[in-house]
């Protein structure tokens, strides 16, 4: 029996779907492992800078510093400082752990 070309076209849409979703399930798991890699720096970065007395004009310093940038300073002038305290990083990390959560909700299918 051969299948009709009728038939035969819903059939391929529905095998297509399911390749793009997998394409994009990847694509999102590229981004939340480029995302975490980037949040443990910007962790180093916070560590180093709360807790050492370092000098960041010295590698490997100076490439944490200018990978962690966009974070600290993104949103200096829009989020208010409390108590003298810069809330920008904080902020900042928090909405990028918030984009790493809903990444791993698609990547990982944990709806």
């Amino acid at each position: 029996m051969l299948l009709q070309p009728q038939t035969l076209i819903p059939h391929l849409l529905i095998i297509d779907f399911h390749y793009s979703i997998a394409i994009f399930r990847v694509i999102i798991f590229f981004v939340w492992l480029i995302l975490n890699v980037y949040l443990v720096a910007v962790e180093m970065r916070f560590l180093v800078q709360w807790c050492l007395n370092v000098n960041p004009y010295y590698e490997p310093y100076v490439g944490l510093w200018n990978l962690t940038n966009p974070v600290f300073i993104f949103g200096r002038r829009l989020y208010p400082k409390v108590l003298g305290i810069d809330l920008a990083p904080l902020v900042n990390f928090k909405i990028i752990s918030i984009v790493i959560d809903a990444a791993e909700q698609i990547a990982f299918d944990r709806y």
